[in-house]
């Protein structure tokens, strides 16, 4: 027992997978022992059109603003989430300084909501594998480039734990799953546990895939973040009833998180004044729809920066 709780510790004072993000030359890069692995370019002829019709405005700033551009051609995306995580503003002279603008305004929630979904992770698996010793499969629905699961499997390798877990990642971007392919098989070789699956959640959930991937494991983190933002009120009740669906096939504890953008009317207006659209709820909303679906959870959250993490538990 003092061996793992050592090994713990040890592991989650290194580096964790976030930490070997670079970006040069307007491209992300993972670094790993030596070598530098290709994510993916954020050079504008790289990225795609504009998600929403701009105005002027938002014409300008997508324009001058690197941060600006990759949210609204990208947007939900780990493109997203790197540059802010990175926080460092790319252009020169006015570009740079509205760029840092920029980034002053959206990089603190989104890495803040980030933090909160790590540390949610970790100490559900810290309570699997260390306090009630049993094995457990992790779902990051809407993964991306499924950091959250190479960081799963970072400590599970790194604390040598004889435990079974099952990882699976579920998305529609092909790209970003071949990164995550690529990232595991360089840190972990064949002996990765991640399963992948480059289709629609909804699709996921009608299949009933989660049977089979699922049989025989007690217990289960899910991860549901980025994306549920830019669902429609239906879409969206169904995506979480399709995740209270899966949790039935599981007897021992499960733990739930689902990170949200709630209403603030400042960012609101600035979004509409340059054309940016994405959906957001109120903090009453959210609550009340989890809580009406996960009947049996306890449900927490944390809010702060106009975002919201609900915490679901059983």
């Amino acid at each position: 027992m003092e061996k793992i709780i050592s090994c713990w510790e040890l592991v989650n004072n290194q580096k964790k997978v976030w930490d070997n993000i670079v970006a040069e030359d307007n491209k992300f890069y993972y670094k790993f022992e030596e070598e530098k692995i290709f994510l993916s370019s954020f050079e504008d002829k790289c990225l795609p059109k504009p998600k929403y019709e701009l105005t002027y405005l938002g014409r300008l700033l997508t324009k001058l603003s690197t941060c600006s551009n990759i949210m609204c051609k990208r947007p939900g995306t780990e493109e997203v989430t790197f540059y802010c995580l990175l926080n460092k503003p790319h252009g020169s002279g006015l570009s740079k300084v509205l760029d840092r603008k920029i980034l002053q305004t959206v990089a603190a929630p989104i890495n803040w909501r980030r933090d909160v979904v790590v540390d949610f992770v970790n100490n559900a698996l810290h309570n699997y594998v260390v306090d009630i010793k049993e094995n457990f499969a992790f779902i990051d629905i809407g993964c991306g480039g499924g950091f959250d699961s190479l960081e799963v499997e970072r400590i599970m390798k790194g604390i040598e734990s004889s435990l079974d877990y099952r990882i699976v990642n579920v998305d529609i971007d092909e790209k970003w799953l071949k990164n995550n392919e690529n990232l595991a098989s360089k840190m972990f070789g064949k002996d990765s546990k991640i399963i992948r699956y480059n289709t629609s959640v909804f699709d996921y959930f009608d299949k009933q895939i989660y049977k089979k991937d699922f049989e025989g494991f007690d217990n289960l983190i899910v991860s549901c973040n980025g994306f549920a933002e830019f669902f429609d009120d239906d879409n969206l009740t169904n995506l979480y009833k399709g995740i209270y669906k899966l949790t039935k096939e599981f007897k021992g504890k499960i733990n739930i998180v689902l990170p949200f953008s709630v209403k603030d009317e400042k960012q609101e207006k600035i979004g509409h004044r340059v054309g940016f659209r994405y959906r957001t709820k109120s903090k009453d909303y959210m609550l009340e729809l989890v809580e009406n679906i996960f009947k049996e959870f306890e449900v927490d959250f944390e809010e702060k920066y106009s975002q919201i993490v609900l915490k679901l538990t059983k």
